[in-house]
């Protein structure tokens, strides 16, 4: 069996069906690597995600330098993801509230109208509809949320461990020159290893 697609199709996407070939597979044999899914996707690769941060970490500084500020991480980690993936989450966090704040009277109003005299069925029948329509979205909604707070947890993880790894890579390259052991150097042996860590090493704020 080769590897599995992730589906861009709106029902397999809403239900997370194309995750069932997957779930099947896991009860005739162990997962694989190889069997998960192909995502297909440059914008979660560890490389790539390393690149961004570190070019917008570097922009974020050149930034504060000149307004005379501290350059912030978090407004570095910000910038790494566009706008429409913002307005996706805003999105569905507003129609998550709008649902969840709208159930308890939709549920309000059918028993409101089966405790008439004489209720209407249609309209109860209706107002349970709707009941029920909002609650599938709620459900949806919340589980996309979290969906995708995870990814952007994912992301950001995978982009703070790539530049750490990438700086300290950097300073292990430096330390192995064997520049401050060199008979030459003996001046340059106490020289200010903040000023070092500036250039060579990568600092969090």
């Amino acid at each position: 069996m080769g590897p599995l697609h992730y589906s861009n199709g709106l029902v397999s996407r809403l239900t997370f069906s194309w995750l069932n070939p997957l779930i099947a597979l896991n009860k005739r044999r162990p997962v694989e690597a190889s069997d998960l899914p192909c995502f297909d996707n440059h914008g979660y690769e560890c490389e790539n995600l390393t690149e961004k941060l570190d070019s917008e970490w570097h922009r974020e500084k050149a930034n504060a330098e000149r307004n005379a500020r501290k350059p912030s991480m978090w407004k570095a980690l910000f910038l790494m993801f566009s706008f429409q993936e913002y307005a996706t989450l805003c999105t569905l966090m507003l129609t998550y509230s709008v649902t969840k704040t709208a159930i308890p009277y939709m549920l309000y109003c059918v028993l409101k109208e089966l405790s008439e005299p004489s209720p209407q069925t249609n309209a109860a029948l209706l107002l349970g509809a709707i009941l029920c329509l909002y609650a599938g979205i709620e459900s949806t909604c919340q589980t996309y949320i979290k969906y995708r707070a995870f990814l952007f947890a994912m992301r950001v993880r995978t982009a703070l461990c790539g530049v750490i790894f990438k700086k300290v890579g950097v300073w292990g390259r430096v330390m192995a020159t064997g520049y401050f052991n060199s008979p030459g150097n003996g001046s340059k042996k106490n020289v200010d290893i903040s000023i070092l860590n500036e250039k060579f090493f990568w600092r969090m704020r």
